[in-house]
């Protein structure tokens, strides 16, 4: 999980994937690990119970998308209004075609 100054690094310094439910921040760190951080703002959903399922959502996507990742990154994924009512398999195939553009 990536520390409030590991964010404001990833915002400052990194990369930029745009997609229809959500953006990837992406930031080349110096160890061999890739972490990641979930933005998901009370404008995507003012119900806590929404935005955590978005979250939930996303961190299980992280995990599954060990074959299509850099290594060595800090990757943000920051929500947007469209991936509320998105189904799951639409979000985990747009993630796998976003992160595949992070080199």
């Amino acid at each position: 999980m990536l520390a409030t100054r590991d964010f404001e690094r990833v915002f400052a310094r990194g990369g930029l994937v745009p997609g229809p439910f959500f953006l990837i921040r992406y930031l080349k760190r110096s160890r061999p690990e890739s972490r990641f951080g979930f933005v998901v703002s009370t404008k995507v959903s003012k119900k806590a119970v929404e935005r955590n399922t978005l979250k939930r959502r996303l961190r299980e996507i992280a995990r599954g998308a060990t074959p299509f990742l850099s290594t060595g990154y800090d990757y943000v994924f920051i929500m947007k209004k469209t991936a509320n009512k998105t189904p799951f398999a639409v979000l985990k195939e747009n993630a796998a075609q976003a992160l595949q553009k992070v080199r």
